[in-house]
């Protein structure tokens, strides 16, 4: 990406993203966020994924979530230009996610261009659930919301961790 930054500093990135079917290994990516350490978010909603292959649960919890005002609505080639931009102004980040298909999607939508070095960490284990659970409540946010999940992953890591 090009990384104006000094080698040595890093920034955790919180990704979550949203996708038609769990079970279906073609899936297409819905939408994504992203959420740094130092609070700025990334979040877009892709226009041109494929609606038939959506799962019942993606019908009844995701796609109502779609579609806010203000919200960025791309199309896949113009979100595999977007999110590096985006990327572009973090030093050095390092993904943490809570579910590794959450990876594979980010590396999907961004081919052939996909960074080497790619530094990702699995994080579901060592979150505190409490702390997520709690982010929702008192934030009233709802959850299967690329965003609102990465804001919630990205605040209980910080909180703590437990086992």
């Amino acid at each position: 990406w090009g990384l104006p930054f000094e080698p040595t500093a890093t920034m955790r990135v919180y990704l979550d993203t949203k996708f038609t079917d769990w079970d279906d290994p073609a899936t297409d990516l819905i939408s994504i966020g992203l959420v740094a350490e130092d609070r700025r978010e990334f979040y877009a909603e892709c226009t041109d994924f494929d609606r038939r292959k959506c799962s019942n649960f993606v019908v009844l919890e995701v796609l109502p979530q779609l579609g806010a005002p203000g919200v960025l609505r791309l199309q896949r080639a113009d979100l595999r230009a977007a999110v590096p931009d985006w990327l572009s102004t973090i030093p050095n980040p390092e993904f943490a996610v809570d579910y590794d298909g959450d990876l594979k999607l980010l590396a999907r939508l961004l081919e052939p261009d996909v960074p080497a070095g790619l530094v990702i960490t699995n994080i579901y284990k060592q979150v505190d659930k409490r702390a997520l659970e709690d982010y929702f409540q008192d934030h009233d946010l709802t959850r299967h919301h690329a965003l609102h999940d990465a804001r919630a992953l990205r605040a209980a890591a910080q909180t703590g961790t437990r086992k």
